[in-house]
């Protein structure tokens, strides 16, 4: 099964990513509670999420959460050792305690929320899986974030609105498969 690497650092073929730790640097404070709820409702090892590589195992929201990315982020083609894999959860799920965490201050109610993100298995209506893992191998650059193809591609998203219809999602499938 391919896994995908978002990340607006360089890497080449055999490289090795590990967790950069500082993600939390730029988050605001709702997307601050949540991480300290995640850590809070956490019964599976105590896993940090800053302590992780997150891989998605789907290039349709690789390029989604890719396109969505203010800075000229690249996309890998990674592998991983079995053992490597942390947890596997729902992206799309923490859109949801989002809106919790704008709604509510009160952190009872937050976490009785984000205790679901941790149920193996669970996942929302339309579930973009995010593998958390202790480290992954670059296979390949399967985009280059400064390059001239991901500008227009970025151009064609914004155009047709689904990723999933772009001719470079199409390419990439076809070259997966």
């Amino acid at each position: 099964m391919p896994l995908f690497r978002v990340d607006n650092r360089y890497f080449k073929p055999s490289d090795v990513i590990t967790p950069q730790g500082s993600c939390q640097v730029q988050m605001d404070k709702h997307q601050l509670r949540i991480e300290a709820s995640l850590k809070r409702t956490c019964t599976k090892n105590k896993i940090e999420r800053k302590d992780c590589v997150f891989l998605f195992d789907d290039i349709k929201n690789a390029l989604l959460f890719w396109s969505k990315e203010s800075n000229k982020a690249n996309i890998y083609k990674v592998g991983i050792k079995y053992e490597d894999i942390i947890f596997k959860g729902d992206m799309n799920y923490l859109d949801f305690l989002m809106e919790v965490a704008r709604n509510t201050e009160d952190e009872q109610v937050l976490d009785s929320y984000t205790k679901k993100y941790w149920e193996n298995g669970f996942g929302c209506i339309s579930p973009c899986y995010e593998l958390m893992v202790k480290k992954a191998v670059v296979q390949e650059v399967l985009l280059d974030g400064n390059s001239e193809y991901a500008r227009k591609l970025r151009e064609e998203i914004k155009k047709v609105k689904y990723v999933q219809c772009t001719n470079a999602y199409k390419v990439l499938v076809n070259k997966l498969c």
